[in-house]
């Protein structure tokens, strides 16, 4: 989301890799972030640092969980296994937690969508 300096790099790399689903969006209002939250399966946070990750804390609050790497104040903030999951920074873990997010079952997927805003 936006129009930051980062924006044609980042569509590169997803046109790179062949990004089989995803759109970018150019504009948006800050009371439709909900909508954008409520989109996705979970939000993804590969931080190498993170003062608070206000991002992480907008999609708890929309009862989205977040893969987050546990760096600086994230572990302040969410639940490893409650209301999110908490890697080591780094690609290998990274790919390893997604896959087993994706294949997480329906029972707890849900019932770690209900933590976030619990």
């Amino acid at each position: 989301m936006g129009n930051g300096p980062l924006r044609e790099y980042l569509i590169n790399v997803a046109e790179n890799v062949k990004l089989k689903s995803g759109s970018y969006i150019k504009t948006f209002h800050m009371k439709s972030c909900p909508k954008y939250y409520n989109d996705v399966g979970f939000l993804l946070a590969p931080s190498r640092t993170e003062a608070q990750g206000v991002a992480m804390c907008k999609a708890l609050a929309c009862g989205t969980p977040t893969i987050a790497t546990k760096v600086d104040g994230i572990p302040g903030f969410v639940i490893h296994g409650y209301n999110d999951i908490l890697v080591k920074p780094g690609p290998v873990e990274l790919r390893r937690v997604i896959l087993n997010v994706v294949k997480m079952s329906t029972k707890d997927y849900c019932k770690m969508t209900q933590n976030t805003v619990n």
